[in-house]
């Protein structure tokens, strides 16, 4: 283990490190470089391949949280089919994945939610280039059961105040 910048140590997502604790509450973050996962804040090629990393872990943690780090803060695109590949070795074993690294619009969010992923966005939000209302409407198609529609409350200024349930 190493300490982060925050004084606590950090711990490599191993199979023996994840299958220790309650899978259902292990969430695993892949940083990858191109294909290759990466560590020690990025800078660390490991030589493991994201795909054999994600399927090695699948059946011992609720979900992923896949970031290409090559594409991080530069609002430049992501690699769709490699999100793809990393939500096909996970959802084997029912593990989520949930995208980071590019993503800048709301087709982008709509695109990862038709494959199963769920996405989080930075950049493209504190820039202005893509509204919290466009990234959270993106994917919906249909409401949920029951009728409903996540709504996101704002006051006359704007200022987000919450994310409520609502019918049409």
């Amino acid at each position: 283990t190493r300490r982060s910048s925050f004084s606590r140590p950090v711990v490599p997502a191993t199979p023996d490190f994840c299958g220790a604790v309650p899978g259902e509450r292990v969430i695993a973050a892949v940083d990858a470089e191109r294909s290759e996962v990466v560590v020690d804040g990025w800078r660390t090629k490991t030589g493991v391949q994201v795909i054999d990393r994600v399927r090695e872990l699948a059946p011992l943690v609720a979900g992923f949280l896949f970031t290409q780090v090559d594409r991080e803060g530069a609002m430049a695109g992501f690699e769709f089919a490699a999100v793809e590949r990393v939500v096909d070795a996970a959802s084997l074993d029912g593990a989520r994945v949930t995208a980071a690294g590019g993503i800048t619009s709301a087709t982008d969010i709509a695109a990862l939610d038709r494959i199963g992923a769920d996405a989080q966005v930075g950049m493209a939000l504190y820039t202005g280039k893509l509204l919290l209302g466009d990234a959270i409407a993106a994917p919906l198609v249909r409401p949920l059961p029951g009728d409903l529609w996540p709504t996101v409350v704002c006051d006359d200024a704007g200022r987000t105040l919450g994310l409520v349930w609502s019918t049409r």
